[in-house]
């Protein structure tokens, strides 16, 4: 970024409250990095940590000289860890492989469908201009992984061979486990939306904003998705801004939530569950939807009391979502699917060489971009560490995740936990997190947005700990 302000300021514009903001996270933060203490910024997987005293390189290991690491996946957690693992050892060659031309920052697509202001465009940048100097792309998807023979065939027919991989390769959406789903997405006049792509996320902003009566329905399925609080984010908007409008009262929300609650953390879950009540939204639960029938505007839904027909004004689809076919038929992945890793130490159960993040590694925590900025400090600490020679991994992750749920109101609610739905929160001291903040709204909305692109993908975000890297490390069990 240019050195002066006012010039950044141009090339990154930003809303005035997360500007002054953004000057007073570093004002504050260099003061304590200074004094060697602790601090916290939190919004949407902004947390706090321990601030580092030494560089980041300080005890990277040496004789790493031209080892090469392939990153499968150009995403948040890909070109984190790729980011991260040049500037600590420059001397390493690493590839990308990523197929896509453009980087999706997808937490923005919530807030294209739910009617605040962004357009799927202002979600994207070429990725030609987000790879990290240094550090070799290939625009190509993996058609084969083989990692006893350490190395990724790629469907351009090129093969790489690795010291160690990474696996950063995301979820891919399962249009086809709904009957209809895909062609009412499809159909530009057919009132089916999702927030899971950035073209659904246009049409559900552009329908809703249609609805003046009847039953709008929000799904959420049986499996794991990204960001498991999302489906009921654009319900939440929703229901604000039908409210502000004048329609609400004509308008009846439906919530068809697979899972027995609204959120899997109690204190979290028994907060919505409040507000669903006192709003007047209809929660149905250990629901799915089964099928969907576009032209007649109807949806069957699988629930306790067997299948059951419902019509529609507008229907809002979060899918069933899985990681690509290449991880699941490979020796990577676990019966579920998923990179079958050790969920402290990133590294794979079998192949000791193998290391993955983001939301197709087999860890049991909600996937979302907070738990991967998370994660790729601590697998850039275990992976050079491996690569140095060393029988133990030095660094463990402990399930932290983040979902900042807009609730509505211009106010969200900041959800922080740790594995098995431990509680784990920044503010919990000074303030009560289940309750709807407006400062994390705006956190959420108008800073963190800036953040991603300034220095998420640029590696220079540690997850918890903010701009600096953790330490002291959390022991592996």
């Amino acid at each position: 970024l240019p050195p002066d302000p006012l010039e950044r300021r141009r090339h990154h514009p930003l809303p005035p409250i997360a500007f002054w903001f953004r000057r007073l996270v570093m004002f504050a933060a260099g003061r304590l990095r200074l004094a060697g203490i602790s601090a916290a910024v939190a919004a949407g997987g902004i947390a706090a940590a321990t601030i580092a005293s030494r560089p980041a390189n300080a005890e990277a290991p040496s004789g790493l000289d031209g080892k090469k690491v392939v990153v499968v996946g150009g995403g948040t957690g890909g070109l984190a860890v790729a980011a991260q693992l040049k500037a600590k050892q420059p001397s390493l060659n690493i590839t990308i492989v990523e197929p896509r031309d453009v980087h999706w920052y997808q937490p923005m697509w919530t807030m294209v469908g739910g009617h605040l202001g962004y357009k799927a465009a202002d979600s994207n940048r070429p990725m030609a201009g987000l790879i990290p100097e240094g550090i070799s792309w290939k625009q190509a998807a993996v058609a084969k992984f083989d990692p006893k023979g350490g190395r990724v065939v790629l469907d351009s027919k090129d093969t790489l061979q690795y010291d160690a991989l990474v696996v950063a390769a995301g979820l891919k959406n399962d249009l086809e486990k709904i009957k209809g789903l895909k062609e009412a997405l499809d159909d530009p006049a057919c009132p089916v939306g999702t927030i899971y792509d950035p073209d659904g996320a246009e049409k559900t902003d552009a329908m809703l904003s249609k609805v003046t009566e009847g039953d709008v329905f929000f799904t959420h399925p049986q499996c794991p998705i990204k960001c498991g609080g999302a489906p009921q984010k654009v319900m939440w908007l929703w229901e604000s801004a039908m409210r502000t409008s004048g329609v609400r009262k004509a308008v009846n929300f439906h919530f068809m939530m697979a899972n027995p609650t609204m959120f899997p953390v109690p204190k979290y879950g028994e907060a919505l569950k409040v507000m669903a009540d006192e709003k007047g939204v209809n929660t149905c639960f250990n629901t799915h939807l089964i099928s969907i029938d576009g032209k007649k505007r109807t949806a069957v839904f699988q629930g306790p009391n067997g299948k059951e027909e419902k019509s529609f004004t507008f229907l809002h689809v979060a899918p069933f979502m899985s990681p690509p076919d290449t991880i699941k038929q490979s020796p990577l992945a676990s019966p579920a699917g998923f990179v079958d890793v050790n969920i402290n130490t990133l590294q794979h159960k079998e192949f000791k060489n193998v290391f993955a993040l983001g939301d197709s590694a087999g860890l049991p925590t909600s996937k979302t971009a907070a738990a991967a900025m998370s994660q790729a400090p601590v697998l850039v600490r275990n992976l050079t560490s491996f690569l140095g020679g060393s029988e133990s991994l030095p660094a463990s992750y402990d399930g932290y995740t983040s979902c900042p749920i807009l609730v509505g109101d211009g106010k969200l609610i900041l959800a922080e936990f740790l594995y098995n739905n431990e509680v784990s929160e920044t503010f919990g001291s000074v303030m009560n997190q289940a309750e709807p903040s407006r400062l994390m709204y705006h956190l959420k909305k108008d800073f963190f947005p800036y953040v991603y692109w300034a220095a998420c993908v640029k590696g220079q975000w540690f997850g918890r700990n903010a701009f600096f890297e953790p330490r002291p490390w959390p022991k592996v069990a």
